[in-house]
């Protein structure tokens, strides 16, 4: 038998609970980001009671965006919320660097956390998986921001 979960501590605990919704990121016939059908469905998500909302991670594509559209999807997503829900960004790379670009972005364009994954496809053999540890206490310290 397992142990029941660990509730979550702190800050966060206050509102990292409920129906986080992760957006995705949608484009127009021409391949841009369309921030207005993105605006729409922050809203439709807010709207059903999402406690949060999240964008820039797996559902929203973020391995394909540029950093400027990153940064606005993060950007319209936090005016679509308007302070109603908090916006969590992806800042996730197999990059331990671009993990930390990423966080400060996300922090910039004014998300209220981040989600960052440990490093995809790399073989945690050994003592290998112990790396995700440093970075993780990295990326929760990079911009103050739960990760």
């Amino acid at each position: 038998m397992s142990a029941a979960p660990t509730p979550p501590r702190g800050p966060a605990a206050r509102w990292l609970t409920g129906s986080i919704a992760d957006i995705p990121t949608p484009f127009d016939a021409t391949g841009a980001v369309d921030i207005a059908a993105l605006a729409r469905l922050c809203e439709r998500q807010i709207e059903a009671g999402a406690s949060a909302i999240l964008v820039c991670e797996t559902a929203g594509e973020a391995s394909t965006l540029t950093a400027a559209e990153r940064e606005a999807v993060i950007r319209a997503a936090v005016t679509a919320a308007c302070n109603r829900v908090r916006v969590i960004a992806g800042a996730g790379s197999n990059a331990t660097l671009q993990a930390v670009q990423n966080t400060r972005q996300a922090a910039a364009a004014g998300a209220d956390a981040i989600m960052s994954v440990v490093p995809y496809l790399q073989p945690a053999y050994g003592r290998g998986h112990l790396r995700a540890l440093p970075r993780g206490r990295r990326l929760n310290h990079t911009a103050g921001h739960p990760a």
